[in-house]
């Protein structure tokens, strides 16, 4: 695969470097086992910590998390806003983005991208949380009790599995009980490798709905990244989620249109929905993206000439 961009390991804090290379190193033969075994193929032949698109948006990313911290909150949203101009669907980093205006008090616009962040992913129960309070401070009590009343009854049904103490620290922000600069972000780059080194090799036993969980937990460490926004189109494509599946590849080459993963895979998508000519499509693209031939042209040629 054709790597586009410096590693993301020589822009993160120096804390995670030892662990993050003995992590890469292991990953090796996990990605080549799922790329050439026709289980994965999602990325290249190295963790998401050590790949990139040309235009990085794992990096505004990192520097989005790095500014939240730190309280630079107007840098936190322009790093924010560059993430969601190619991926605008990371429920993260519309997350985060929304806690960088709330953080500078402009609630108003802080409202959208908490919205979005909920659609994309309803387990983001801080976002609940913030709306409420963004509410109460617009003078809509209305929505703000909507909101309230949706934390309550996610509780009720939660009971003591997993997300209750979210839920509870959810239910405080509404109450605005907790501390208003709370930064909740605890993926380590270290653990978004381990994640992702897990996820292929899950999706190499077939066991993608697994592989999706820690799919997400890499997602959270690195944003979108091409990589693991590949095997997540993979996964889902084997769970039957082929419109999940096509956003997810559309999204992967949005950010890397030379993604060979990402275009093999969109091509081995359009057989199986019976698109032919856009298969053969993007096999005229892989071939343009590799002078010399790669495994990947040469699978998506399989697969058409199988369905031919």
């Amino acid at each position: 695969m054709k790597l586009t961009a410096n590693s993301i390991l020589h822009r993160s804090r120096s804390v995670f470097v030892t662990a993050i290379f003995a992590c890469s190193f292991l990953s090796n033969s996990f990605v080549a086992s799922a790329a050439g075994g026709g289980g994965g193929g999602g990325g290249g032949f190295s963790s998401p910590s050590h790949t990139g698109p040309s235009f990085d948006p794992v990096a505004k990313y990192q520097e989005g998390i790095t500014a939240l911290q730190s309280g630079e909150n107007r840098k936190a949203e322009k790093a924010f806003r560059k993430v969601i101009s190619v991926n605008k669907k990371h429920a993260k980093s519309q997350y985060f983005l929304g806690l960088a205006l709330y953080e500078q008090e402009k609630f108003k616009k802080a409202k959208r991208p908490f919205q979005k962040a909920l659609r994309y992913d309803d387990k983001l129960f801080s976002a609940h949380g913030y709306l409420g309070v963004i509410f109460k401070k617009t003078n809509k009590a209305e929505k703000a009790e909507s909101h309230h009343q949706s934390l309550l009854k996610l509780k009720a049904e939660c009971g003591e599995c997993k997300d209750k103490a979210n839920i509870e620290r959810a239910l405080m922000r509404l109450n605005e009980q907790a501390q208003q600069s709370r930064i909740e972000f605890n993926t380590t780059l270290e653990a978004g490798d381990k994640a992702y080194i897990d996820a292929v090799s899950l999706i190499n036993k077939g066991e993608y709905q697994q592989a999706l969980l820690s799919l997400e937990t890499s997602a959270d460490a690195f944003g979108p990244h091409p990589d693991i926004l590949t095997y997540q189109g993979f996964a889902n494509r084997k769970l039957g989620n082929k419109d999940l599946a096509l956003e997810f590849y559309r999204a992967a080459l949005a950010v890397d249109a030379e993604h060979r993963g990402a275009n093999e895979y969109l091509g081995e998508y359009y057989v199986e929905v019976g698109q032919i000519d856009m298969a053969k499509k993007q096999l005229s693209k892989l071939e343009s993206i590799c002078s010399f031939g790669c495994e990947e042209a040469e699978e998506l040629r399989r697969w058409i000439n199988a369905a031919s």
